[in-house]
């Protein structure tokens, strides 16, 4: 059984604070859509008013807040109810390409790429943990609240597991 060695759960703001916004008005538009006409006097189909909350919620459901845990054989990320996650194995991490950096706020927040492949894991700006994989050259970067901690312990649980392999 893999023991855990760092975990932080992160909400995502921005995604709660919008989903709320948009399904109030929605759903306020549903309740008063009978009323709503167009210009050739046609009401409102209420199914296409009940789906995009539907649509809204699911969105909320799979990014409302994001796991980072770190086992001494796994590094994972969850979004959500977990439907969007990665996970690392920490024999795959290149040690000596763990560092810090703050991703730039054009990146925005969510499971992000750029055009080089390099991946962002986010819930909100900040300082991040990069690192790379030995058989890859993209980077892959987790913004944490506790960055100098998942980096330290990013660092010694892959010591630990070359150590206990080698032995």
């Amino acid at each position: 059984m893999a023991k855990t060695i760092f975990y932080e759960k992160q909400n995502t703001i921005v995604v709660w604070v919008v989903c709320i916004i948009v399904l109030a008005i929605i759903l306020t538009f549903g309740f008063f859509g009978d009323n709503i006409t167009n210009d050739k006097s046609d009401k409102m189909p209420v199914f296409f008013i009940y789906l995009n909350a539907i649509l809204i919620l699911t969105a909320f459901l799979l990014f409302y807040d994001m796991k980072i845990n770190l086992t001494d054989q796994i590094l994972s990320i969850k979004f959500g109810i977990g439907v969007f996650k990665k996970q690392f194995e920490l024999e795959d991490i290149d040690q000596s390409s763990i560092d810090l950096h703050k991703p730039s706020m054009i990146n925005g927040i969510g499971w992000r790429y750029n055009l080089k492949g390099d991946m962002l894991f986010n819930t909100k700006f900040g300082t991040a943990v990069r690192f790379k994989l030995k058989n890859k050259s993209k980077s892959y970067s987790v913004v944490t609240s506790n960055y100098e901690e998942l980096k330290e312990k990013l660092m010694k649980a892959k010591e630990s597991n070359s150590l206990e392999k080698s032995s």
